[in-house]
């Protein structure tokens, strides 16, 4: 059988056939999409970090919100070229100036592989690893203000060397685009999709999962493990610059409501609105322990895409999530890039998530007697009659 049918040669693990033979267009084009990358012969990866930081500048200048989210997607598209075609990672500002650049590094698109994704509805089986001589040490609780958690994964990587990390993300429960990002929000905001290869994991979600994407979020409150994402591009104040090394993480995903109801405390008004988000964030910490995760880097849930939730419950839910893994991760951390996180906002937002939220103070009970007419039906309330004021007698002559 051998000798009938030979060995076939081996086959690389992607194929590209399209090339990329135009020069970008300034300012971006309407046809431009994330969605549409594999279609688009302009070479994006060409244009230098100063460009970008110049359109940057130029969109904002002009608060021209639709060209910002052109710009990140043609950010987004330049980026997955670089998964496709390869990408050349230098000091120098320029693509085309760091190939001749004897600092220059150059990739390949063939040790790019896709991001693989799998769900979970319940905690899978533990992987098993073994423990330190000296036994392990409870987790670090570290917060990051005005960095995104895509940045706290680069910084913690030179000081764990060799870690399992992970990110935390979520994305509103019923949302239309499904897990579509809103790059409307802007570059800050919206780093997995503009620096990693991420997208790629969401186009193949319904491929591995078998089953779509949202129903096993929103339905099933699940959670989906997209595994070997990489770290490709610095931020928005570097232009983007292609990094040297490649950093790689997991990403776990849930869903969670829109707008759930909270009271005037600040807190969820319904008990079972608070369980929901709880159990939820239960099953990526347990999901993420059980595959090894070491580092677990987590935005705050709840509080962007247009979502309210309250934050100091939110923080608390993840400080007590925390507390249940403390002695099987190294590092649990919180980290935000959005503008309207900030202040004061964020330092009580740190706090409960380090020691938990603070008692809340109701102020000194009210007892309202007539509050428990509707309760206590045997109790009875007389009316108040008006005050009628007699009138005068008048004096006049009688026999007595």
């Amino acid at each position: 059988l051998a000798q009938d049918f030979p060995a076939m040669p081996r086959v690389p693990q992607k194929v590209v056939e399209l090339h990329l033979c135009r020069e970008p267009q300034f300012p971006v084009p309407k046809d431009v999409g994330i969605d549409k990358y594999k279609h688009d012969v302009r070479d994006w990866r060409s244009v230098t970090p100063s460009k970008w930081l110049e359109e940057l500048a130029t969109a904002r200048e002009a608060d021209n919100h639709a060209y910002l989210a052109k710009l990140c997607a043609a950010v987004a598209v330049s980026t997955l070229q670089g998964c496709l075609h390869g990408f050349v990672a230098s000091a120098v500002s320029d693509f085309r100036a760091g190939v001749a650049e004897a600092q220059a590094v150059r990739h390949d698109c063939f040790h790019i592989s896709d991001p693989i994704s799998v769900g979970f509805t319940s905690p899978p089986d533990p992987v098993p690893r073994a423990l330190p001589s000296g036994g392990r040490r409870a987790a670090q609780l570290r917060c990051f203000d005005g960095v995104h958690p895509v940045d706290v994964l680069l910084q913690l990587e030179d000081r764990t060397a060799g870690s399992s990390m992970a990110m935390l993300h979520f994305v509103p429960e019923g949302e239309p685009l499904g897990l579509l990002p809103n790059l409307a929000a802007g570059p800050e905001v919206e780093s997995l999709t503009l620096r990693t290869n991420f997208f790629q994991a969401i186009e193949g979600l319904d491929r591995h999962l078998h089953c779509q994407a949202t129903h096993l979020l929103d339905h099933n409150g699940g959670v989906i493990c997209s595994s070997n994402v990489a770290i490709l591009r610095g931020d928005a104040s570097t232009g983007f610059r292609w990094l040297d090394h490649i950093t790689r993480f997991d990403v776990y995903t849930i869903s969670l409501p829109r707008h759930p109801g909270v009271d005037k405390w600040g807190r969820y008004s319904t008990a079972d609105a608070r369980e929901l988000v709880r159990q939820r964030v239960e099953l990526a910490f347990a999901a993420a322990a059980a595959r090894g995760v070491e580092v677990l880097v987590s935005s705050p849930l709840g509080l962007s895409r247009n979502c309210k939730h309250p934050p100091l419950e939110i923080a608390d839910i993840l400080h007590k999530a925390a507390c249940n893994h403390m002695l099987i991760f190294d590092v649990i951390a919180v980290a935000s890039a959005s503008p309207s996180h900030g202040g004061q906002w964020w330092t009580e937002f740190a706090n409960s998530f380090r020691f938990g939220r603070p008692p809340i103070d109701f102020g000194d009970p009210v007892y309202d007697v007539h509050a428990y007419a509707n309760v206590l039906p045997f109790v009875k309330f007389q009316k108040s009659k008006p005050s009628v004021v007699p009138a005068p007698r008048e004096l006049r002559r009688t026999f007595l």
